[in-house]
């Protein structure tokens, strides 16, 4: 194979999707649990190194330190521990086709420097179990973040060909729907995932990024009707294109002021933002469009007496 093209790869935080149907009920300001979590594991870490553990000694915080590493986000580090594994054959670990994927991920993730390593890590797994389609579906993803997109599809329909309902794979095939402007398809795919795909928000949400904008670039357009906008809002919220994903929504109640699922998007989404007079005015136009809405009711409840100024004392 021809050496694999570079790409900067930037990596985000993504929250959930907003279910578009379902009125968010939380406006008060978010906790962190995130920076509590890293700082555990960061400490988690310095004891382990205190005792000790490496990538294979003792044996009993092994897999527990490369557990911690791959939280941690510390790619390198962690394919230089598989790796370390690998070539002494710990525990039988160079017949470990998941291993070689592991290694394969690792380096992948690391940046562009480990796109070749990584592609020699995933030939290995490969070569060991032929129809792995989580191997394939990451070769998929390799390819695909190198921009070589035909490459890419065959790979996940390879994957998909030992797997069909594989994740990975499929996010993938809907990111190139997206970028080759089959909006709707590429929408309606991500959302029959359902919470299956949240282990792979950021992927999904870098994969589409790349996707719409080069859609864009090339000047895409589609038809001009509701449902179009309304999977092209929440393809640009999965992108984390907030602002972007309103403007599209907004045309769509345009066209289709009765769709109740997408005010209580539109006002989900200016939750998330802190603009809760909008969000209000969104509930509200659900409600008119169909009153009998608990949740919207309750939700819209707590938003007026968020934006209602403190009694006089």
């Amino acid at each position: 194979m021809a050496p694999l093209k570079t790409a900067v790869i930037l990596y985000f935080v993504l929250l959930p999707l907003l279910a578009a149907a379902e009125p968010s009920t939380d406006v008060g300001h978010e906790n962190q649990p995130g920076d509590v979590s890293r700082k555990s594991l960061l400490e988690r870490l310095e004891s382990m190194r205190n005792a000790g553990v490496t990538c294979m000694e003792p044996v009993e915080g092994a897999d527990a330190y490369l557990e911690v590493l791959k939280s941690l986000g510390y790619h390198d580090l962690l394919a230089a521990c598989l790796q370390e594994r690998l070539d002494a054959n710990y525990q039988g670990a160079a017949e470990q086709p998941e291993l070689w994927r592991a290694l394969g991920e690792a380096w992948m993730l690391s940046g562009p420097h480990g796109s070749e390593k990584a592609f020699e890590a995933f030939q290995s797994a490969l070569t060991l179990r032929k129809d792995d389609a989580e191997t394939q579906a990451l070769i998929g993803h390799l390819l695909h973040r190198e921009g070589l997109y035909e490459q890419a599809s065959a790979a996940y329909d390879q994957a998909l060909t030992f797997e069909p309902e594989n994740i990975r794979a499929r996010v993938g095939k809907a990111a190139l729907l997206a970028r080759n402007g089959d909006i709707s398809e590429a929408s309606a795919q991500i959302d029959a995932l359902g919470s299956d795909a949240q282990p792979y928000d950021i992927t999904t949400r870098l994969m589409l990024r790349k996707a719409l904008y080069d859609f864009e670039k090339r000047r895409g357009w589609f038809e001009d009707t509701a449902t179009n906008h309304t999977a092209y809002a929440r393809l640009l919220y999965r992108a984390g294109r907030i602002t972007d994903a309103l403007v599209s929504a907004r045309r769509a109640v345009g066209l289709s002021p009765e769709d109740v699922a997408v005010w209580n998007f539109i006002a989900a989404m200016h939750i998330q933002l802190g603009t809760l007079e909008q969000a209000k005015q969104a509930y509200e136009n659900s409600l008119e469009a169909k009153p009998d809405q608990p949740q919207v009711e309750a939700a819209l409840s707590q938003i007026r007496a968020q934006l209602s100024p403190p009694p006089q004392e």
